[in-house]
């Protein structure tokens, strides 16, 4: 017999592969787990697509910001921030440099 994989054998790979790559995934993203949002929006982006093409992303947007707070997760590696003194927070040095307005 060949050296062949059976059907069987491509499953077991297929799961290793994947079991591998949410290891690495998770790892990666494991940063922004603390920060609440969809439960989509921390597997993919397809919440965000979602929003978008309804054409209602402001009114989600708000509608998520009312449910989750101020720092809301909306996709793996992407954060909304409501407030203004958590934007000030996160940008303000980089709105130092720019030279912009106070917010």
């Amino acid at each position: 017999m060949n050296a062949m994989i059976l059907p069987s054998g491509w499953v077991t790979l297929g799961l290793a592969v994947v079991y591998f790559m949410n290891k690495l995934w998770t790892r990666q993203y494991a940063k922004l787990d603390s920060i609440p949002g969809p439960w989509l929006a921390r597997k993919t982006k397809l919440w965000m697509v979602q929003q978008q093409r309804g054409l209602n992303r402001q009114w989600a947007d708000i509608a998520i910001h009312e449910k989750y707070g101020p720092v809301v997760r909306i996709a793996p590696n992407e954060v909304m921030v409501s407030s203004p003194s958590a934007f000030r927070a996160i940008y303000g040095k980089y709105l130092q440099e720019l030279s912009v307005p106070h917010i």
